[in-house]
């Protein structure tokens, strides 16, 4: 399974970035956040970035210590933590900004899919991200 989005859908809640953090840190705060909801433009509307674990990630391809990977299993792109140097080539690769260098742990943060549990999807009442 694999994430996807429609951007026309999102009402901007925010319910999938408080449902991703609190998977991962208990905490219902954007900072810890995996997923991210911004208004943008003239009239706010909301705008989703999280990362669709691309067929051939240009993330995994630039990380120097091999900190991003793919799981071949979930197909899942991942970050081992431990090699992460911070360096940021991944987030200069990833075409849509969905990975960040955390502020404080300095390493790169994005999208884990909840471990396969894709707990934003499952909260999003307006089906702007859903599984394919």
């Amino acid at each position: 399974m694999k994430l996807n989005i429609n951007q026309d859908l999102c009402s901007g809640c925010r319910l999938c970035e408080n449902t991703c953090a609190f998977y991962h840190k208990g905490l219902t705060s954007p900072n810890y956040s995996r997923i991210t909801i911004c208004h943008i433009g003239k009239w706010a509307l909301p705008n989703i970035t999280v990362c669709l674990h691309c067929k051939e990630p240009e993330c995994v391809d630039a990380c120097p210590t091999g900190a991003m990977y793919k799981d071949l299993n979930t197909e899942t792109i991942l970050v081992k933590e431990d090699l992460c140097i911070g360096c940021g080539l991944c987030v200069d690769a990833c075409k849509f900004e969905a990975v960040i260098i955390h502020p404080e742990t300095q390493v790169a943060f994005k999208c884990d899919t909840c471990n396969g549990n894709f707990s934003c999807s499952q909260k999003c009442d307006a089906k702007a991200i859903y599984l394919v």
